[in-house]
């Protein structure tokens, strides 16, 4: 991961924006990723969510 600090509570996964990332102005931008790997069958996450409040997914 880059760009952030991941964490896990339950089915839940938050990313914690790194210090260079923590203050983003007015149309400004933040790039942030990761590399990871699953086993068993993918399924879609149910909620998505941003600064705390909830997202929909398109």
């Amino acid at each position: 991961m880059w760009g952030g600090t991941p964490a896990r509570s339950g089915a839940e996964d938050t990313v914690t924006s790194a210090s260079c990332t923590a203050s983003i102005p007015a149309s400004g931008a933040a790039t942030l990723g990761f590399t990871g790997t699953r086993s068993g069958a993918p399924s879609s996450p149910t909620a998505f969510g941003l600064n705390g409040a909830d997202c929909s997914a398109a």
